[in-house]
């Protein structure tokens, strides 16, 4: 029970689909460039082995696991969707890297994703696969204002699981009349 707790406590705030965290721009503040690639990786804490965005194509049966994952999680199956975690695993929504060592955390995490979404794009980048996604409702769920707006991840799958997931900044577009949503740093 401590340890679910634990992974509450991470999880929680980070759980916005389409929020930003201290990556994002804040309002009103002067637009710049493009951030480098270093800069997203700072801001976003990412290792330096995760790609920011494809550079090829992944291999399909990759490709099924993540988006079997996401479909589960639209229609509001999240004990299914879970289960494409492996155990052990990590999950980075964020700046926080979650570590899924059990089947009830892997629900803990996938649950406390509040949107569904639609697999968009995908292609791959050393080892990865790497995803945009429209984010939809979901039974269960609360996604609110964040409906339309455009995720992206990068996920590592070995042996049918997603052992490694990691959010990627958002190139996020609300939709018509819906307020701006905070994002991270485009790519």
């Amino acid at each position: 029970m401590l340890r679910r707790t634990a992974l509450l406590l991470i999880v929680a705030p980070l759980a916005g689909c389409g929020g930003g965290g201290s990556a994002a721009r804040t309002a009103g503040a002067p637009r710049r460039s493009s951030p480098s690639d270093a800069e997203v990786r700072r801001a976003l804490h990412l290792p330096d082995r995760v790609p920011l965005r494809a550079t090829g194509s992944a291999p399909a049966s990759q490709v099924r696991v993540v988006r079997g994952w996401l479909d589960e999680l639209r229609r509001g199956q999240v004990a299914r969707a879970a289960r494409n975690f492996a155990v052990p695993s990590r999950f980075q929504n964020f700046e926080t890297v979650a570590l899924i060592r059990s089947a009830t955390e892997a629900f803990v995490v996938t649950a406390s994703l509040p949107c569904g979404a639609r697999m968009t794009t995908v292609g791959g980048a050393a080892g990865f696969v790497v995803y945009e996604a429209r984010l939809t409702d979901r039974p269960g769920g609360t996604c609110g204002a964040g409906v339309g707006a455009v995720v992206r991840g990068a996920v590592l799958v070995r042996h049918g699981r997603m052992v490694e997931w990691y959010r990627l900044p958002d190139r996020s577009q609300p939709r018509r009349g819906a307020p701006a949503i905070p994002t991270g740093p485009a790519v």
